[in-house]
């Protein structure tokens, strides 16, 4: 499976939710998230990048793991972002520590 691979020194995700379906039942978890030294794999990205010093926000575009060439030969390393209403697919986190707040679970049957 092809992945895209992102670190981050810092991520801090507000208000962030995923949904969880089985057995008739769908749990939705809402939290605050603040992960220091983190990786992250996903298979596609979709969300506005905010432009640091213009305080600008790009129209939604969506970057899936398809579209990168495989082994390239340097890391790609952007300045600080900001990224809003963001959807990832097929998600691993990988970090040490994970900081959280209002954290909130909603049950509902399918």
């Amino acid at each position: 499976m092809k992945v895209l691979w992102v670190h981050a020194d810092r991520l801090v995700a507000d208000d962030y939710a995923f949904r969880l379906e089985s057995a008739g039942q769908v749990q939705t978890i809402d939290v605050d998230l603040d992960i220091p030294q983190v990786d992250i794999y996903v298979t596609q990205l979709t969300g506005s990048i905010t432009i640091p010093v213009l305080g600008v926000g790009t129209p939604r575009i969506c970057i899936g793991a398809d579209i990168v060439p495989a082994n390239l030969p340097i890391a790609v390393q952007l300045p600080k972002l900001s990224v809003t209403a963001v959807e990832a697919g097929q998600v691993l986190v990988d970090a040490e520590t994970v900081d959280f707040a209002d954290l909130s679970v909603h049950s509902k049957a399918r």
